[in-house]
Order: structure tokens, then sequence, then C-alpha cells
């Protein structure tokens, strides 16, 4: 299983959005030139988080994108099947009943409970916690850069 770089990205814009204060509107050109990807796609990717309810836009001046809801109120896992649909480390663990060995697989049962591991980290890691670790290593590198 791999994240594609679309889910890469939409963790990172949503990163960035929760960083911003609740009543600003974000430039999703901005949003890209900060993440260091082109406008065109993160504007996708944007719009793909729109649908799935995870954020807003207004078009216009003063316009941009915002999230529909509070950091503490979404989940990696939320962001991450909104972009790439449901999570699944193989096509047994996302469907077993396509799967004519699941019931006598021996690797069956560590497939699924790795899938439900994964499941269940990201079901539990809400976005802020993730905008706070972000803040941390931030602080961590400008302690760094300033005692050389």
């Amino acid at each position: 299983m791999r994240l594609t770089r679309r889910a890469d990205y939409a963790v990172r814009m949503m990163v960035d959005l929760a960083c911003m204060s609740d009543s600003q509107w974000v430039d999703v050109g901005e949003i890209a030139r900060r993440q260091d990807v082109t406008k065109t796609f993160m504007a996708k990717i944007a719009s793909q988080a729109a649908a799935a309810g995870l954020l807003t836009s207004q078009r216009g001046t003063g316009g941009g994108l915002a999230l529909t809801q509070p950091a503490d109120n979404i989940t990696l896992l939320q962001i991450l099947e909104a972009i790439d649909g449901p999570m699944a480390l193989n096509e047994c663990t996302f469907e077993p009943s396509r799967c004519p060995r699941s019931n006598k697989c021996a690797v069956h049962p560590i497939w699924e409970k790795a899938q439900q591991q994964l499941n269940e980290l990201l079901s539990n890691t809400l976005l802020s916690e993730v905008v706070m670790s972000s803040h941390n290593i931030e602080t961590a590198g400008n302690q760094k850069h300033i005692s050389k």
C-alpha cells in the first residue's frame, strides 16, 4: 500500500488551512506555494476535499478555502479517504468476499489485523494533533537554527 501524492498533498493542505485563523479565507495559490505544489494540482485536490465536505471555497476578492469544521473534528482517515477512497492494504482486506482464499490463507488474519490497526491509528489521529506536531517541529527547527 502506498499513499498517492494527491492524498499526501491533501493532508498538507488541510494542515496549512488548520493553521490559519478560523475566519480567514486562504488562497489556494498561497497554499500551493507554501507546500511546493502547482496551483492547478492543489486546486483539483481542494475540489475533492470540498466535495467530501472537508472544506469550503469562496470565489472572488477575499475568497479562498476554509475548513468546514474545527480541526478537532477531522481525522486523517477522513482526509485520506476523501481523496483516495477506502484505505486497504490488500484486496482481501477491502473486500474479503472477492478473495477465494481468505478463509484458508495463513496470512489473511495478519493483513486483517494490520488493516484494523492502520484504520484505528488514522481514525484516532485528529487534524489538530498533526497541526500541533507541525508547530513543535517548526519550533525545534528554529531553535536549532538559532543555536548555530
